[in-house]
Formats: structure tokens, sequence, C-alpha cells
């Protein structure tokens, strides 16, 4: 985000460096999206849809480059976030977009584990990518069961 405007504060005669040039690098972002469903028993209390989809994010986006985002992590933390006697159905669902750096598009999917890509040809690697999840993108259904 903002790489464009960093670059050209470092670059800057008043920031630059005399004796070197800089390079502002930036990860290749895997934009994520979270489905999930939440099975709610009759009669209970609805649950805080955007303290559970903040919990998530913060979650999803707390791995680190080159690491999976397994989904029993996420699961884990729903089930912190929801009232007593809901049930997350499972699976659930996790995509992703690569951008790779020639700004072509791949798209990935789990309901196990999103994993970083290997293809250093197009410059993806588990070294070069990471996982960005936003609230937006995250999609939590209710089904009340009887």
């Amino acid at each position: 985000p903002n790489l464009t405007e960093i670059q050209g504060y470092v670059d800057s005669a008043a920031e630059r460096s005399l004796s070197a040039d800089m390079l502002v690098k930036a990860p290749v972002p895997i934009m994520c999206s979270l489905q999930l469903r939440l099975l709610k028993p009759s009669g209970a209390e609805a649950p805080n849809l955007n303290t559970l989809k903040a919990a998530l994010v913060s979650k999803f986006n707390s791995f680190e480059m080159g690491t999976s985002v397994p989904a029993s992590a996420l699961i884990h933390v729903a089930y912190q976030n929801i009232p007593t006697g809901y049930t997350v159905d499972l699976p659930i669902h996790m995509y992703g977009v690569i951008i790779n750096p020639d700004l072509s598009k791949d798209v990935i999917y789990s309901s196990d584990a999103l994993r970083p890509p290997n293809n250093p040809v197009k410059g993806a690697t588990p070294n070069t990518c990471a996982f960005f999840l936003e609230s937006n993108l995250t999609d939590i259904s209710i089904v009340e069961c009887a």
C-alpha cells in the first residue's frame, strides 16, 4: 500500500541518501476472502458479527510471510467470539487471489489451510508472498436450527 508515495519520499532531494539508491520492496500480495456459516440454536442470542469479523481478520493477518493460514486457527477464534450453543458449520472456505509481480493473477482455495504458492518463475514463493484479509471480505452467514 502506498508504495509509489513511499518510493517518491525516499527519492526526494530532502530525504535521499547521496551515496546509495533506495528501492522500496513489498511482498507479493495474496488478497483473501473467508466464508463461514454459523448454526444458531433456536432462541439463542445473536452474535456480534463486527466483533467476530474483527477477531477473524486479526488472526488471519497475524500469520507471518511464508506460513500457511490454517482453518483450525480461524475456527478456534470463531468459537471464542460466538455465544454458547452456536456451532461453526464445516468446512469453512478460504480463497486467495495472488497478484504476481507481472500483475497476472492466480486463484487459490482451501477449506483446510491456505498455503503460499511456490512459483519462482512468477516471483511468488513462500519467501515473497503475504496473505491479506479485510473484514468486508469476510462473509458470515447464520442458519437457525430448530
